[in-house]
């Protein structure tokens, strides 16, 4: 952009000696409105040029910034979630090993099955509708960007960030989202089932519903 506005720049001081130099020259009319109108044009043609590259650099820029900054640092965020929600499933494992300890061979299969509807759910609710509005979000700011003068180079570079980021840090976004606030969910149902369970049918294992509430924290 900047070596645009510097040829913009020379030339027109150069185009502005040749024209003086040349209506001081020749003492015809029609060749000095000639040299005008080619140099309004030149103007114009390299203002605009400037104009729609800067555009395009700016709309890249945000595109770019968006993506890596912001969702990187939220990935972050949503990956230490991600870990203590690991944490809760595992403290909750062994509190069932713990509480049913003669007959806890059942527990690790029925928590494999939740786990599996977990993951399941978060990849329909969290993870396609994510990869479908990140598309038509690429589609936008790309097309915006391919029509701007000298931005295809852009647009096969933004192309190629896009799957980068839609792999590598997108998606881990939305994926660590998902098993945090579904796990949250999932767990409070869960713990309300346990506690009505142990209630009802075991009222030796009492245990209060603060304990089976705060168990994930």
């Amino acid at each position: 952009m900047f070596s645009l506005i510097f040829l913009n720049y020379f030339f027109l001081v150069l185009h502005h000696d040749h024209s003086s130099s040349s209506s001081s020259s020749s003492s015809s009319s029609s060749s000095s409105s000639s040299s005008h109108t080619h140099f309004i044009f030149h103007s114009l043609f390299f203002l605009l040029l400037n104009y729609f590259l800067s555009l395009g650099l700016f709309a890249s820029f945000i595109f770019h910034f968006f993506l890596f900054y912001c969702l990187s640092f939220l990935s972050f965020l949503y990956t230490v979630f991600f870990l203590s929600s690991c944490l809760s499933y595992l403290s909750l494992f062994i509190f069932y090993c713990l509480l049913f300890y003669p007959s806890f061979v059942i527990f690790p299969f029925i928590l494999f099955i939740f786990l599996s509807f977990h993951f399941f759910c978060l990849f329909l609710f969290c993870v396609l509708p994510f990869l479908f509005l990140s598309f038509f979000l690429f589609l936008f700011l790309t097309f915006f960007v391919f029509f701007s003068f000298l931005s295809f180079f852009l647009f096969i570079y933004s192309f190629f960030l896009f799957l980068l980021y839609c792999i590598f840090s997108s998606f881990f976004f939305f994926w660590f989202m998902g098993v945090y606030f579904v796990n949250f969910f999932h767990s409070f149902i869960l713990y309300l089932f346990i506690y009505f369970f142990f209630s009802f049918c075991c009222p030796s294992y009492f245990i209060s519903p603060l304990f089976c509430f705060f168990l994930p924290f």
